[in-house]
Order: C-alpha cells, then sequence, then structure tokens
C-alpha cells in the first residue's frame, strides 16, 4: 500500500503544529496591551442620588476610558512586532523547508505549510482594525458587565507553547524515522580487475636497491643498454666460451667435409 497519503497527512500536521508553536510563542514572550477590566459598576449605584454614589460612578467610568484609550494606544505597536516576529520565522521555515535534502520531501512540504500559516497569521494580525473596547451608546446600563476578563497569565502561555513545541518536536522525530526511506549504510563495493606490478623506470629505486643501501659515490653509471642475444653456437660448444676458442668453420670446400668429420679424397703420390 502506498504512503503517500500518511505523508501528506503527516504534512499537515507537522504544518499545523509548526504555526501553533509559533503564535503560542510570540503570545507568551509579548502578551500584548491589556484590555480594560470590569470597571465594577452596579445597578445600586446606577439608581443612587447620593453625590458620594455619583462622585464614585464617575470616577469608574473614567478609570475605564483611559484604560480603553491606553489598550488603543498600544495596540498597534503590538501588531507591528507580532508581524515582524511572525514574518521571521515563516521566512526561516520557508528557507529551511526548501534547503532540506529530497529524500524527506514531506518534511519539507509541512515546514513550507507551516510558513504560510505563520504568513496568513502575520498578515491577519497587521489587517485587523484595534478593537472597540468601549460600550456603545449614550446609556449607563452598558456599563454592568462591560469590560473584558483578565488575560491568560505567564504559566499558562508557557504551558500552551511548551505543548506545541513538545508536539512539533515529536512529530519531527517519529517522521525521520519511520516515514524516511534511509540508504543502506553497507554498500557493496564492486570487485577491481588485477593490476600488473608497476614497473621501476629509470632512476626509480627499487626495492631491492633501497635495501642494498645508497650506491657508491664512485661506482658506474647503470646502463640501460640492453643486452644483445645470445648468438647461437655450434653444438657441444658452451656458449659463454669466448669468440678467440670458438674453432673456424670454413663455409665450403675440403674445410667443410674435415670440419663435418667427413674423411675427403686422398691425393695421388707424388702430388705436391
Amino acid at each position: 500500500m502506498s504512503t503517500v497519503w500518511i505523508r501528506a497527512v503527516y504534512a499537515a500536521v507537522v504544518a499545523v503544529l509548526a504555526a501553533f508553536t509559533v503564535i503560542f510563542g510570540i503570545a507568551m514572550v509579548s502578551p500584548g496591551p491589556k484590555p480594560p477590566g470590569d470597571p465594577g459598576i452596579t445597578f445600586r449605584q446606577l439608581s443612587g442620588d447620593d453625590e458620594r454614589s455619583q462622585n464614585t460612578l464617575q470616577q469608574q467610568i473614567e478609570t475605564y476610558y483611559g484604560d480603553a484609550a491606553r489598550f488603543r494606544n498600544q495596540y498597534p505597536g503590538y501588531q507591528r512586532n507580532v508581524f515582524l516576529a511572525a514574518t521571521g520565522f515563516g521566512v526561516l521555515f520557508v528557507l529551511v523547508g526548501l534547503a532540506l535534502p529530497s529524500l524527506i520531501n514531506y518534511l519539507r512540504l509541512g515546514l513550507v505549510l507551516g510558513g504560510l500559516l505563520v504568513f496568513i497569521y502575520a498578515f491577519y494580525i497587521a489587517m485587523r482594525p484595534v478593537p472597540v473596547v468601549t460600550p456603545q451608546g449614550t446609556n449607563l446600563l452598558a456599563f454592568i458587565g462591560a469590560g473584558f476578563p483578565e488575560p491568560l497569565n505567564f504559566a499558562g502561555r508557557f504551558a500552551r507553547f511548551a505543548v506545541s513545541f513538545i508536539g512539533f518536536v515529536l512529530a519531527l522525530f517519529v517522521g525521520l524515522w519511520r516515514l524516511t526511506e534511509w540508504p543502506s549504510a553497507q554498500r557493496r563495493m564492486a570487485p577491481r580487475p588485477a593490476t600488473a606490478p608497476a614497473m621501476p623506470t629509470p632512476g626509480m629505486a627499487t626495492p631491492a636497491m633501497a635495501a642494498a643501501g645508497p650506491a657508491s659515490p664512485w661506482a658506474p653509471p647503470p646502463s640501460h643498454t640492453p643486452a644483445p642475444a645470445m648468438a647461437a653456437t655450434a653444438p657441444g660448444v658452451s656458449p659463454w666460451a669466448p669468440p678467440s676458442h670458438l674453432p673456424p668453420t670454413p663455409a665450403s670446400g675440403e674445410g667443410a667435409e674435415g670440419a663435418r668429420g667427413e674423411a675427403g679424397p686422398v691425393p695421388p703420390p707424388g702430388a705436391p
């Protein structure tokens, strides 16, 4: 059964985990401006006619509007920081995905898709308008229950980031372990043809010459002239005998018969 589908699903999982890791990591480091909380206005304060209740109500409303104004002023800077950080991580994921070898194409696809998801998140944060945190209208009843809940503390943000990061690392490890077809470590070497021993060239020292030690400076230079071929000799004569010891061999006539051991014609009597 083909493993293309499981590799495609794995790439999608890696992309989502990579995007969550970046998003939760940025949120852990930079949670953003704190929105205004509950102003704490009650019906008793709204229905009270005494001066003390009215002063307390006015102070709570002014505090709420001050927190809302500070939130609106700090939010564009938060958008800029998140956009720069997310874009940087997205570019890093894409570059790493493109630089990895083709042996792990499924991991490359996951990192590139993760970078695209981070890009989408960065542009969403950068293009989102500043949230409206003040009650709409002029009725004071809108302030009852207004505000936003307390944001997640650092411990909660860190736990959220740790879970996504550990999941991302485990996904990488399992994918490299189970989905990668690594080449065999033991490669069979082809038999090399036997080569003839190299002949010593003129001027090259052989092992026997090296064992004999350096040559005497008074020794004659080695002759590179090949020895003459052994000349053919007569039967019964040593080939190593000097030329002066070889008997003459006449080419024809009486000497030829004598050389062959045959008796020549007997001269007549009185012949010179």
